[in-house]
């Protein structure tokens, strides 16, 4: 299964990026209640660290075990592999009606804002 791989990928992604959280969660834990995050091993890695270690390390192997998440997952990556990306001319061509209509439209609003500010000031603040 070619695919396997991409969900092994995907997978170790998701324990590191719940490591990660699960690390500055502690940290921030830590920090709130006045405690210092202690350096463990001799200092090779510090309490928050091992916790997000620790959870990383969970998240994973509870992903691995999870049949409906590999499953969801791959039929997910296979889509992926259908999608016809568009080329690169198609892309630049995209990318610059995006920019111009979004320049267009600030200029606009723009406009809008400059002809009712001057109309609200020569209404409501001309009071003299």
């Amino acid at each position: 299964m070619s695919q396997q791989r991409y969900v092994v990928l995907i997978f170790v992604t998701t324990a590191i990026l719940a490591g990660m959280v699960g690390q500055s969660a502690v940290a921030s834990g830590l920090l709130q209640f006045g405690r210092p995050d202690a350096q463990l091993l001799g200092g090779l890695v510090s309490t928050s660290g091992l916790a997000g270690l620790l959870t990383g390390i969970v998240t994973l192997f509870a992903l691995l075990r999870n049949q409906k998440a590999s499953r969801f997952t791959g039929e997910v990556v296979g889509q992926l592999l259908k999608v016809v990306w568009p080329s690169r001319e198609e892309a630049m061509k995209a990318t610059r009606t995006v920019i111009f209509t979004t320049l267009f439209v600030a200029a606009l609003l723009g406009l809008y804002d400059f002809f009712w500010s001057r109309v609200a000031q020569a209404f409501f603040f001309s009071l003299g």
